[in-house]
Parts: structure tokens; C-alpha cells; sequence
């Protein structure tokens, strides 16, 4: 379910009156963290909501998508054309990725409760990056220039004590944590910036900003 504030007033939804905080929680409800959400009104039957991430953990494709569906805004003058490629620019935000090396002797000796235990750190970064490169490649469509219009933000947890337990996002406490790995990431990490340069994020961001003033 894609929850849209910009649907036309000629096509209401039946999400549309809910709260804007039950929709955060749908999204949000990741299983083994969270218990799944419940939305029911007078409009729709019960409707069971998990964690958005089990199909879309990054949305930068699906934002794409959804801003060349339909004009943002029908009653606004100045939004009344269809979007192309071209009326673009993403800015993609991680969350962080787990660095961890597997030797083969570790993985072989998994088993099922094994693998299971690792399904979040093994099978999350990969669709996430590879939606970050495919998003990439779409709005620069060969056209180097174009990829000034993407900008993806994301930093490593490294394998150590420290920072290893910041996987455990249901525990309020590691707020402070994460505000250091990500003051961290900004003061000393890279960035993608065009097709083979990496730029300090914060550069990264002035860059963008310059090149996508609108």
C-alpha cells in the first residue's frame, strides 16, 4: 500500500482522514521488533500492517515512481505538467550498514536458526544498494551531468562492540549513538558524488544543493 498525500481531490482514498502517525506505524512495524499495526475504519475492513522494509526498505525508486504518476498538487498552477526524469532529484538517507565479514567455515555451519538470526544484516544492504545504484542510473541515463541530481547518504557500522549494537533499533537508549556514528559519517565520510568521485558528505550536500537549486 503506497500511503500518497497527494492524491486528487477527484480520487480520495480511504486513508486519506487517518492520522498521519498510525501510517508511520504501519511503516515502522518491523516484525521481531515491533508488533504488525491495525488500521480499520468505517471506509475499509480490518487491513494488518508490517514493517513497509520487507518490500521497500529503500524508497528511492518507489518516490520516483510515484512523482511521474500524476502531477503533484492538480490545483496548483504551477504543478499542473506530468514530471519527467529530468524534473528530478533524489536525495536517498541510510540508516547504516552493518560491515561484518562471513568466512565460508561460519556461514556452512549456520543452519536454519543461524541464518535466521542473520537475515536482517545479510539480506537488507544488498536491495537497499542495489536500489540506490539502480536509482542512480535511471536519472543519469547516460548523461554525466544528470547524476548531479542524486545524492545517497548512508554510513558503515563497522564491525566492533561499539557500534555492532546499534542493530538493536528498538532500544531507545542508543539514541546518543547513533547522533555520534552519524556526526561521525559527516565529519569523516564519503560520499558518491557524479559517476567515480566521492566528496565529504557535508560537501557532498553543498554540491547538491548547488547543483539542484530548485
Amino acid at each position: 500500500m503506497w500511503f500518497c498525500s497527494n492524491n486528487p481531490k477527484s480520487e480520495r482514498q480511504w486513508y486519506d482522514n487517518i492520522e498521519i502517525w498510525k501510517l508511520c506505524v504501519c511503516s515502522a512495524s518491523a516484525p521481531t521488533f515491533f508488533q504488525p499495526y491495525n488500521l480499520d475504519n468505517e471506509k475499509v475492513p480490518e487491513k494488518t500492517f508490517i514493517d513497509g522494509g520487507i518490500a521497500v526498505n529503500n524508497p528511492a525508486l518507489i518516490a520516483i515512481a510515484h512523482a511521474l504518476l500524476l502531477p503533484y498538487h492538480p490545483s496548483n498552477p504551477k504543478h499542473k505538467k506530468q514530471l519527467k526524469l529530468d524534473d528530478i532529484a533524489i536525495v536517498s538517507i541510510g540508516t547504516g550498514n552493518v560491515k561484518k565479514p562471513y568466512s565460508y567455515k561460519e556461514v556452512n555451519s549456520w543452519g536454519m536458526v543461524g541464518w535466521a538470526q542473520q537475515l536482517g544484516n545479510l539480506f537488507m544492504p544488498a536491495p537497499n544498494q542495489v536500489n540506490a545504484d539502480v536509482c542512480w542510473q535511471i536519472i543519469r541515463q547516460g548523461n554525466e551531468d544528470n547524476a548531479k541530481r542524486v545524492l545517497r547518504l548512508d554510513f558503515d557500522i563497522k564491525d566492533s562492540e561499539k557500534d555492532s549494537k546499534l542493530g538493536a533499533i528498538d532500544n531507545p537508549d542508543l539514541y546518543s549513538d547513533f547522533v555520534d556514528a552519524a556526526d561521525n559519517y559527516l565529519k569523516k565520510g564519503k560520499a558518491r558524488v557524479g559517476k567515480d568521485e566521492s566528496h565529504n558528505p557535508i560537501e557532498a550536500i553543498e554540491e547538491f544543493i548547488e547543483n539542484n537549486p530548485i
